[in-house]
C-alpha cells in the first residue's frame, strides 16, 4: 500500500473533507477541518509490533498545528498486516527518546548505498494508538476497527 491509497481509504471512510498538502517533502500529508487535524501518513513495507516516529518529524508536527491555530497533530500508518494505526501525538503517554543510527532516507540513497546517520526515533507501540482498523476489503462500506490501545479516540 502508498500513502495516496490509504489517503483515500481516511478520506472515504473516515474524513470526506481530509484534503493533501501541497508540498510533496511537508511534515504533513493532509488536514481535515471535521477533526481539526493535521495528517502525516506513512506506509511501512514490513510489519513491526511498534512503529516508528523520528523526533524531527514530531516536534515539526507540533510546531506546524500550533501555528495553524492548534490543531491536534496525528500520525496514520499502515503495516502489510492489513490495518492502520492512528496516534494523536499530544495525547502520547510520557516517553524518552531514543537515538538511532539509521539510513539518512527509506528511498533516495544514489548508487544503493544508504548513508547512515543518527537519528533521535520513538517506537511508538501498537497500543498507544488511539484508534486502529482493518483496510477495507472490496465492497466494505465501513471500516472494521480493533481494539486500540490506550489513548482516548481521536
Amino acid at each position: 500500500m502508498r500513502e495516496h491509497d490509504l489517503f483515500t481509504i481516511i478520506q472515504r471512510y473516515l474524513a470526506p473533507d481530509l484534503v493533501k498538502t501541497y508540498e510533496d517533502y511537508d511534515r504533513i500529508d493532509a488536514i481535515t477541518d471535521q477533526w481539526h487535524t493535521h495528517i502525516e501518513i506513512k506506509c511501512r513495507r514490513r510489519h513491526y509490533p511498534d512503529l516508528l516516529l523520528e523526533k524531527k518529524k514530531y516536534d515539526a508536527m507540533l510546531a506546524r498545528a500550533e501555528a495553524c491555530g492548534g490543531y491536534d497533530p496525528v500520525y496514520i500508518c499502515s503495516t502489510p498486516a492489513g490495518a492502520f494505526w492512528s496516534y494523536r501525538l499530544l495525547h502520547l503517554p510520557a516517553f524518552d527518546w531514543d537515538r538511532r543510527l539509521m539510513p539518512k532516507s527509506t528511498d533516495f540513497a544514489p548508487g544503493g548505498k544508504k548513508e547512515m546517520i543518527w537519528k533521535d526515533v520513538i517506537m511508538l507501540p501498537l497500543s498507544w494508538a488511539s484508534r486502529a482498523y482493518h483496510l477495507p476489503a472490496p465492497g466494505d462500506t465501513a471500516l472494521r476497527p480493533f481494539d486500540a490501545g490506550s489513548q482516548a479516540a481521536a
